[in-house]
Order: C-alpha cells, then sequence, then structure tokens
C-alpha cells in the first residue's frame, strides 16, 4: 500500500515538472491530440478518398518532408540565437490555419500541397522541444516525458473510435468533420501558448541573422555532440524513419484493406493501444529516472515494437490490430521518454536548438527520399515492407545496446 508520504512526494514531484512552460506545453498537446486523434488514424484513407494511391500516400509524405528541409536549420539556430518562445507561438498559429483547408480539399494533389506547407512549417519544432528541456529539471526528465506521453495519449483513448465512427457513417465528409475539429483546437492551443509561455534563454538585443555564422554554428555544435547523441540522431534518422513510415503510412491501409477491419475496429484497437501505452507510463513513472541503463530499456522496448509488426501481420482480423497497437504502445511508452530524457542529460542548453535541427533535417531527408521506396515496396508486396520494417527494427536494438551510453555528468 502506498504511504500518505509517497502520495506527496509524488505529488511533489508533478508540481515541479508541470509548473511553467512544461505544463502549458503539455496542455496545449492535449488539445492538439482532441483533434488529431480524430483525424490522423485515418490520414491514408483520406489520401485514398481523394483519388490517391498506395504510392501516392508515400509520395504525400515524402513531399512533405522534402518542404521542411529549407527551414529546418535556420529554425534550430533561430531558437538557440533569438529564443524559444515567439517562434513557437508563430507557427502554431500559422499551423491552426492550415488544418481549416485540409477540410476543403478535392484532390491528393490539393492534399500534398497542404501537406507540404504543413511540415514546413514545423521548422518550430527545435524550440519545441528545447523549451521542454529546459523547463525541467535534470532528474526529472525522464518523468517528465512520460507524462507529457500520458496527456498528449488520453484522447487517443476514445478519440479514434469517434473518428471512425464518422468515417464509416458519412464517408470523406467525416474526415472533413474531422479535419474542422482539428483546426479547432488548434486555434484553442495557440491562444494558450501565446499567453502562458515564458522565454527560457536570455537573447541578446540586435542580433543580426547570418547564414555564414548559422553554418559555423551547426559545425560547431556537431563537433560538440558527444558519440552518443550522434548515434541516436543518426539511427533515429535512417533506421527509425523506415519502421515508423511503413507503419504510420500503411498499417491503417493493411487492416481495413487485407485484414477486413472496419474503421470503427481499427479506432478501437487504437484507443486500446493507447489504454496500454497510459497504463505502462504510469507504472514507470515510479522508475524511469532511476533506470541507469536506459539504452538497454530502449532495446528491449524495439524488440517488442518488431514483435508488434509480426503481430499484425501474422494473426488474423481484429486481433492482428489489437497485439498490434498493445505491443507497439509499450515501446512508444519507454521509448519515447528515455531517448528524450537522455538527449536532454546529454546536449548543453546552448545547443539544444541546433540539435533537435540537425536531428529533424537528417529525418526529413531520410522520409523524403525512403517514404516513396517504402510505398512501392508495398505495393509489390504488403508484407515485403513490414518485413523490412521488422528487420531494421532489430538492427536499432542492437545499436542501442552496443554504442549508446549514459552520460558521466547530466546537463543542466
Amino acid at each position: 500500500m502506498i504511504s500518505k508520504q509517497a502520495i506527496k512526494q509524488r505529488l511533489s514531484d508533478f508540481i515541479v515538472i508541470l509548473r511553467g512552460n512544461a505544463g502549458i506545453i503539455m496542455l496545449t498537446w492535449f488539445i492538439f491530440s482532441l483533434g488529431s486523434a480524430l483525424s490522423q488514424p485515418f490520414f491514408s484513407l483520406y489520401v485514398k478518398e481523394l483519388g490517391g494511391t498506395d504510392v501516392e500516400i508515400g509520395v504525400i509524405r515524402s513531399a512533405g518532408a522534402m518542404a521542411g528541409l529549407a527551414l529546418i536549420l535556420p529554425g534550430g539556430y533561430i531558437t538557440d540565437r533569438y529564443g524559444r518562445r515567439k517562434i513557437i507561438i508563430v507557427m502554431t498559429w500559422a499551423i491552426a490555419v492550415i488544418f481549416l483547408f485540409y477540410a476543403f480539399v478535392q484532390d491528393w494533389r490539393q492534399l500534398l500541397i497542404l501537406v507540404a506547407m504543413d511540415e514546413a512549417l514545423h521548422f518550430y519544432q527545435p524550440a519545441l522541444i528545447a523549451i521542454m528541456t529546459d523547463s525541467m529539471p535534470p532528474g526529472y526528465r525522464g518523468r517528465g516525458w512520460a507524462l507529457s506521453n500520458i496527456v498528449s495519449n488520453l484522447p487517443w483513448l476514445f478519440m479514434p473510435i469517434f473518428g471512425g465512427y464518422l468515417i464509416d457513417i458519412f464517408g470523406i465528409v467525416g474526415f472533413r468533420i474531422g479535419f474542422l475539429i482539428q483546426a479547432l483546437m488548434s486555434f484553442i492551443a495557440a491562444g494558450i501558448r501565446t499567453v502562458f509561455l515564458k522565454e527560457t534563454i536570455k537573447v541578446e538585443s540586435k542580433q543580426e541573422f547570418s547564414l555564414s555564422e548559422m553554418l559555423k554554428s551547426y559545425a560547431e555544435t556537431i563537433g560538440k555532440l558527444s558519440h552518443s547523441v550522434k548515434v541516436i540522431i543518426v539511427e533515429r534518422a535512417v533506421l527509425g524513419t523506415i519502421g515508423t513510415t511503413a507503419m504510420n503510412l500503411y498499417a491503417v491501409v493493411y487492416a481495413t484493406e487485407m485484414l477486413g477491419i472496419s474503421k470503427v475496429d481499427w479506432g478501437l484497437a487504437s484507443s486500446l493501444g493507447t489504454l496500454t501505452s497510459l497504463l505502462t507510463t504510469i507504472i514507470s513513472l515510479e522508475f524511469i529516472d532511476r533506470i541507469k541503463n536506459r539504452n538497454k530499456v530502449i532495446s528491449a522496448a524495439l524488440l517488442l515494437n518488431a514483435l508488434g509488426i509480426i503481430s499484425l501481420i501474422s494473426l488474423k482480423g481484429t486481433i492482428a490490430a489489437v497485439a498490434f497497437f498493445i505491443l507497439t504502445s509499450i515501446t512508444s511508452s519507454f521509448v519515447w521518454p528515455s531517448i528524450n530524457a537522455l538527449l536532454g542529460d546529454l546536449t548543453p542548453r546552448e545547443l539544444r536548438g541546433k540539435r533537435v535541427a540537425v536531428g529533424n533535417l537528417l529525418n526529413r531527408i531520410s522520409i523524403t527520399i525512403l517514404a516513396p521506396i517504402i510505398g512501392f515496396f508495398y505495393m509489390v508486396s504488403p508484407n515485403l515492407a513490414f518485413i523490412i520494417a521488422i528487420l531494421f527494427t532489430l538492427i536499432r536494438a542492437t545499436i542501442y545496446l552496443l554504442f549508446v551510453h549514459e552520460p558521466k555528468k547530466r546537463e543542466m
């Protein structure tokens, strides 16, 4: 039985994590998720409703990644030189406007343009990750990222079921309703960030943007990053992209077209996965910041992820989707907070924006190249695309076990 003292200590820990910017970001992620959990699980089906093919699902994802390439490095540079707050607020409002247009496109090519614009505007992601990391003290970051996982995933308990119902009943109109709701939630989140977010670094006045200085700063940043950080950045960009892209784009297509699962049942399976993730994450709050070898935890979680993909292509009917979501959700419960906490502990405050930008740049390059290839493999053989994803997930698990290590001293 948990003592009153232990409960008070946990509440005290949560207050430390949630006060200030971290709490505001988590709240807005929750609000964003109310909309995204309604529509995003079925995005690939929206592409097909608009006349796209399996390959064009990958092409749209590739175009989105490519569109963000030009701005992602300036985003990280601006984050560390000019501050986090302004770029987050301006881009959040802009993306909220983009979501409105998602509801009214008439063709997959128009959707491609919107996705490209959406992804280009996400060059503020380094600022978002940096301001979150800055706002959580060392020793609390594992729990902080785990808690953010809980908060942002709560809407996924029920919204995918509602989204699947809307689509099953109203067809393409159901998709459009979902995107309108997502736009509304985005505007609310943008307003909250505008009012409550505070800057976390000291910004010198009258600094002019310099391209040469920006490139020099990135070269210096890469040189200062530890070996483990470089390994994580590269493996996530190359190996991680293959598995996540295959599953994010084609799992719902495979389930509805090959396994004959209804959209409501897919939404239900997604919700069960979310419930599993929440329960696992809540349990992990007790020990995640006390884990001495987080690389081993990440490696074990990735093995579960591979097993989840195997379940999807080996089992039949709704049980395949349920097993897939449960196993991959356990993975996300440990991988997301552990990697982010580890990167935060390994990276000095003044380098965090640029470090995130370098990782995002490599991710976008990888997605640009690989998404259409994965789409081609899926068109040739769905099982082949997923088997490739399994193999690369197993390689990722091995890399974390052998080449990633804890810092001797955690960065503030």
